[in-house]
């Protein structure tokens, strides 16, 4: 082998643990943002109260009795967001008009 080669080999060396080492600290520094992020992230969206929106469709076929009636459904659904209330502290918003269908006239 020349000398040249040598040094050639060794540079290679080096570059390649030169990676190796910035790849595992940029994980390292990356790992723990997120965790800082999450750790502020979470405190702060704790206290506040979440919202989803909720959309209620009952199907059924043309020209045959429903399913459920409109009063049945309602009270399901405030169950429903009373339910989501209590275990997730979330508000539950109604989407849309309600027990309308906007295709059929």
């Amino acid at each position: 082998m020349s000398f040249w080669s040598k040094i050639k080999k060794a540079v290679k060396a080096v570059v390649r643990v030169v990676k190796a080492v910035v790849r595992f600290v940029v994980k390292i520094v990356v790992a723990l943002v997120s965790l800082v992020i999450g750790i502020v992230g979470g405190l702060v969206l704790f206290w506040l109260e979440k919202k989803i929106r909720l959309h209620v469709c009952i199907l059924h076929p043309a020209g045959q009795k429903e399913f459920v009636s409109v009063a049945e459904a309602e009270l399901s659904v405030q169950r429903a967001a009373q339910i989501i209330k209590d275990k997730f502290d979330t508000k539950t918003l109604h989407y849309g008009t309600p027990y309308t269908n906007p295709h059929i006239e």
